[in-house]
């Protein structure tokens, strides 16, 4: 088993036991981003047989587990100099719920801050005095994340305002509507409203309605009969009946068109489908989950959408953030990204330059996070060393200069902004050079700090490219 820097087995050292799966899921982020492995379970029993096979070091325990109570672990727990401790969350805390939990054992208690900041804060202080208990400082993460993870990643606010949202969509059954430009992850919110809902062993079927035909549409939708169209030379069920008590994701509903929409509402109304080519109709129960980057209530407005079918998906509706309007994710985003990259490909990029970071949040990423994920891969694969750089990016973001985008960025202040159109990278990068040299008043060891090589580096590159560095103190 690999062990951390402090010699800490990479396991999880905290267990998370809560029963709102999506409150669970934030807790465990946010332990792991900084540094506290983390599992996580949504019930009394679950932590006993978790605790009774695992070595965990502190417990972070909701004290409301629907119907039960979390202060009832806290009898049965194992005793002795080696026993986690065990910490008390709620969302209102009194001075009963307090002093109860502090009388039961409670090293400490949380409250579930509204402010996802002071929520964060508060956590990250219990855990440093946690974990001092037991002589370790924090426990590192390992580096690469599963390349399958596709996890939804974010702490920002208004990521945690879709959190709130996936949590209460997944309590009922209700459709919901989802809304957001392309590349903002409608689809993973999607499954993560199945995944966290009490249907999640059930099917999860996705259809993208923007990339058929209407009778194409219709047919996998609906199914059909034998023989009722050219090349139909069986049977086939349609994709409600197979979502069948699970979930069905409509992805681009705006592409729909009138004739479609009447029969599409017929089988959300009525729960009811009729396959192409049959007289028959079959009863179907499914949960319906929609999708779209258009301004579906403007189109109603313009008689492109029914409303009365608006109205049916909209019983629930969660709007998500461009990547532009959560800037504070990109980090996250960038790490999470690199590291399935690098794995992927088997490069060994590891590291980036300190202003990396800046020139991608000066970016108004028109293509939101699937851009970014498609800009890091290519970036990744051409990598000829184990860091990334500004000019790495450079022409990746110079593709879109001719587009009209709010917030687009100049190249930052270590680049050159009016380099011509047709720069090489190489003259992106002797202009990185001379910029940062001139900032810093030709002091090379600063300058290599700042561009994040070493010095031998840089003055292998002021060579290369005939830079004429004024004498001045290194």
């Amino acid at each position: 088993m690999e062990n951390s820097p402090s010699g800490i087995p990479l396991t999880p050292a905290v267990l998370v036991v809560d029963d709102h799966r999506p409150t669970a899921s934030l807790v465990t982020k946010i332990l792991e981003s900084h540094g506290y492995p983390a599992a996580a379970v949504n019930s009394l029993q679950a932590a006993k047989d978790y605790l009774t096979n695992h070595p965990i070091k502190v417990v972070l325990c909701d004290i409301n587990l629907g119907g039960e109570s979390g202060l009832d672990l806290f009898t049965e727990m194992p005793q002795g100099p080696s026993a986690p401790l065990i910490v008390a969350m709620t969302g209102q805390i009194t001075l009963e719920t307090a002093t109860a939990a502090i009388r039961k054992g409670a090293f400490e208690y949380l409250t579930k801050s509204e402010r996802l900041e002071d929520f964060e804060k508060d956590i990250v202080s219990v855990m440093e005095r946690a974990m001092k208990r037991f002589g370790v400082d924090r426990i590192a993460k390992p580096i690469h994340r599963d390349e399958k993870d596709k996890s939804l990643i974010g702490r920002s606010h208004k990521m945690v305002e879709v959190y709130r949202a996936i949590g209460k969509a997944s309590m009922v059954k209700s459709n919901v509507l989802i809304i957001g430009e392309t590349g903002t992850g409608k689809e993973l919110i999607a499954r993560a409203i199945h995944e966290t809902s009490a249907y999640a062993d059930r099917p999860f079927v996705t259809v993208n309605c923007g990339a058929l035909t209407d009778t194409l549409l219709e047919s996998e939708l609906f199914g059909h009969a034998r023989g009722s169209f050219t090349g139909a030379v069986s049977s086939k069920l349609g994709l409600f009946e197979v979502a069948s008590g699970g979930t069905l994701f409509l992805d681009e509903i705006g592409d729909i068109t009138p004739a479609l929409q009447v029969k599409l509402l017929r089988a959300i109304q009525e729960g009811e489908i009729k396959p192409v080519g049959s007289v028959e109709t079959r009863k179907v129960d499914v949960r319906v989950v929609a999708a779209t980057h258009r301004n579906l209530e403007q189109m109603v407005k313009e008689n492109l959408f029914r409303e009365d079918l608006y109205y049916r998906l909209k019983v629930f509706s969660i709007s998500v953030p461009p990547l532009r309007e959560r800037l504070e994710d990109l980090e996250d985003l960038f790490n999470h990204f690199v590291s399935i990259a690098s794995a992927k490909m088997d490069k060994p990029v590891s590291s980036f330059s300190p202003d990396l970071i800046d020139l991608l949040r000066r970016y108004s990423w028109p293509g939101n996070i699937r851009e970014l994920e498609n800009a890091i891969s290519r970036v990744v694969a051409s990598a000829q060393s184990q860091t990334l750089f500004p000019e790495d990016f450079a022409e990746i973001i110079r593709e879109h200069d001719g587009e009209d985008h709010s917030g687009a960025p100049e190249l930052p202040g270590t680049l050159a902004p009016m380099l011509p159109q047709s720069s090489t990278l190489a003259d992106m990068e002797r202009a990185q050079i001379i910029s940062v040299l001139s900032k810093v008043n030709n002091r090379r060891s600063e300058a290599a700090r700042l561009l994040g090589i070493d010095r031998v580096t840089l003055y292998r590159k002021i060579a290369k490219y005939g830079i004429a560095a004024e004498k001045t103190p290194h």
